[in-house]
This record gives structure tokens, sequence and C-alpha cells, in this order.
């Protein structure tokens, strides 16, 4: 097992200058706390067996949609069926209300 740091005051505030973040002496103590409870936390997760699990980046499965050179893209919407719809249309542009 790796070897664990204590988590003191002079840790959360090295942390809190790398942070760019100023602390109370208030605040201090109550982030030692939370902080260890997160650290806790991973560590019940590091004991998880995950040896079986494939590693993922995205909880979905996207894929990307590529056409090469000279394929037509059949998913793609004609300029008539995308304006098919709306009363609020100028030349190639959706005419919207104001946002800003």
């Amino acid at each position: 097992m790796k070897k664990r740091f204590k988590l003191d005051k002079n840790i959360i505030t090295y942390l809190a200058s790398l942070s760019n973040l100023t602390l109370n002496s208030k605040e201090t103590p109550s982030l030692i706390k939370k902080l260890e409870e997160t650290r806790e936390f991973i560590e019940n997760i590091n004991q998880i067996n995950t040896k079986k699990v494939t590693p993922t980046e995205h909880p979905g499965y996207l894929k990307n949609v590529i056409f090469n050179d000279g394929v037509k893209n059949e998913r793609k919407l004609s300029e008539e069926q995308t304006f098919k719809n709306t009363k609020n249309k100028k030349g190639d542009y959706f005419i919207t209300k104001k946002i800003l």
C-alpha cells in the first residue's frame, strides 16, 4: 500500500496558493476534513476489482461521421427541407429574437 501523507495546514495553504485562493483560519480545518473524506472515497474506489472492465473515455457510444471525398452525404438536409416548417426566414438564415 502506498504511503499516505498527512493533510495539514501547510499543505492546504500551499494548495490554496497554487489555486490562487485566499483561505482564512476558519476555513482550513473544514477543508482538511473534506479533502480527507475525498481521499478515503477514492481509496475505496481503488479497491474495486476492475481487471475485466474495459476502460472508457465516455459513457455513450459516440462515433464521428466522416465522409470520404466524393461520397454523397445522404443524411444531410437540403435547404428546402431545412427551412420547410419555418415562418421566420430571410435568405439562407433563420430569423430569431435578439438574444443579448
